[in-house]
């Protein structure tokens, strides 16, 4: 059974310190068998940065079809509930804990940096991933313990590049209500871009793996690193200006990197005619959920923000 001190010990043998600033993308279930759950972990991790340190995770919400929100039923109690992880809600229920506005990509912050960070000027005006974009100027790390090697940085490194060239991505509407300013209910369906897992995972381990690792070791059973984020920016953003098609894989049937965005190598149209043409093979089923999705995006798209 993993303890609070063993993960205590784990974290600083990976070089986290008093004072940090860390964005968390942690996988639980890689930690093992912790004894008090995950509370155990996010209290010991707390204990390590002290009173001077600050973390971060993302409490996004579920999102609906905008399409089909009027069907839907849905409880404004104060209560929010993050659908990224077991750690996310953990840190959620913290009294310490303060809370982005952000209607569906909110952060919960807890530390001497939090005001800072969730600080916001127009209470109806909101910028996605705002408090990541400000960790990149105040040396905030990124603390991965299993899971995909997500870095915190790759989204807003490629909207900047899409908004820069001129580009864009679509995706199916979708977004969730929140009371504004004024006490007024709002359909709130402003999209961030999202890149392809896939594209992602083999940018890593060509581009990013060798440059933004600063420690890697174990806490409790799970692989773990800390990553620079400023440094994953730049290369990231480097990298797109240098290859558009630097974040896309190599799955014709990807309908992220095949379509979805508006320097994607197929049309609709093409894209349709090309599953069509797997509709009498093995992969049918699956050709038939590309169709479908791909329809989707050409009645019910929206452009990313």
């Amino acid at each position: 059974m993993i303890t609070f001190d063993s993960l205590r010990n784990d974290l600083k043998a990976l070089g986290v310190s008093s004072g940090d600033l860390l964005f968390l993308r942690i996988s639980y279930k890689a930690i093992g068998r912790v004894e008090g759950g995950p509370k155990t972990f996010v209290d010991a991790l707390l204990d390590v940065v002290g009173k001077e340190g600050t973390i971060v995770v993302t409490a996004f919400p579920s999102r609906y079809s905008s399409f089909t929100r009027l069907f839907y039923k849905y409880s404004f109690s104060n209560k929010l509930i993050s659908k990224t992880g077991a750690i996310s809600n953990i840190v959620l229920s913290n009294p310490n804990a303060s809370v982005s506005a952000h209607p569906t990509l909110p952060f919960a912050v807890i530390g001497a940096k939090a005001q800072e960070l969730i600080a916001h000027k127009d209470n109806d005006d909101f910028d996605n991933y705002d408090i990541l974009k400000k960790m990149l100027f105040m040396n905030g790390k990124c603390l991965r313990i299993g899971g995909e090697p997500f870095d915190g940085t790759t989204h807003i490194a490629l909207t900047d590049f899409l908004k820069e060239m001129g580009y864009y991505q679509v995706r199916e509407s979708s977004g969730r209500y929140y009371y504004n300013s004024k006490n007024k209910k709002i359909w709130y369906d402003k999209l961030p871009s999202l890149f392809c897992p896939q594209g992602f995972f083999n940018f890593y381990q060509k581009k990013l793996k060798g440059s933004i690792i600063i420690s890697s070791g174990y806490v409790g059973e799970g692989e773990a690193v800390i990553t620079d984020m400023s440094t994953s920016y730049r290369i990231e953003k480097e990298e797109l200006f240098k290859n558009s098609y630097a974040l896309f894989c190599d799955d014709p049937d990807c309908i992220w990197c095949r379509v979805s965005y508006s320097y994607s190598d197929l049309s609709y149209f093409n894209y349709i005619n090309n599953q069509f043409k797997q509709l009498f093979k093995k992969e049918s089923k699956k050709a038939m959920k590309n169709i479908y999705n791909v329809l989707l995006l050409v009645f019910f798209g929206k452009k990313c923000q």
